[in-house]
């Protein structure tokens, strides 16, 4: 129980934290490479999130075990817990997204800067790239999976007696 009330909590934060340095902090300093940082809170802030959603799927014994990748977490969230929250699966493609462009980033030989966007190079110079635009609509995408845990945490009495599978 108290698993599920932490992995809320901190996916709530990591998104926050986004939010503010994309609408707040960006416009200020205008450094790209800021860009990558909320990125990366976002990719944190989406896998925590889906990781609560299947512990919670957890608790109430929809599923036996939770796996430890990502991959097979997001095709798991797929395949049991998109439509018992309501969520298309078009609505989750973006997490797949976000954490390619996390792994490229930290596989990276080179990264730089070209016309306000983070240019990352990945398996023989492939070039992939992130805006202003494109972390804006990342942000936005996983807005509704951290309000749908916030609701589930503040509506559900099982959690919010503290009775349950335990962590």
């Amino acid at each position: 129980m108290e698993k599920f009330k932490e992995l809320v909590l901190i996916s709530s934060k990591y998104l926050k934290n986004a939010d503010h340095m994309l609408y707040m902090t960006y416009p200020l300093v205008k450094d790209v490479k800021l860009l990558i940082t909320i990125s990366n809170n976002i990719d944190k802030a989406v896998k925590l999130s889906i990781m609560a959603f299947l512990r919670y799927d957890w608790l109430y014994k929809r599923i036996v075990k939770i796996p430890d990748d990502f991959d097979a977490r997001l095709d798991l969230f797929k395949k049991i817990s998109v439509n018992r929250y309501g969520f298309k699966l078009s609505d989750i493609d973006f997490a797949k997204e976000i954490d390619e462009i996390m792994v490229k980033h930290r596989q990276s030989p080179v990264e730089f800067i070209k016309n306000d966007k983070f240019v990352i190079s990945y398996n023989t110079y492939k070039l992939k790239s992130i805006g202003y635009e494109d972390v804006k609509g990342y942000v936005l995408k996983a807005k509704p999976f951290i309000l749908r845990l916030n609701n589930i945490l503040r509506n559900d009495p099982l959690i919010a007696s503290g009775r349950g599978r335990g962590n």
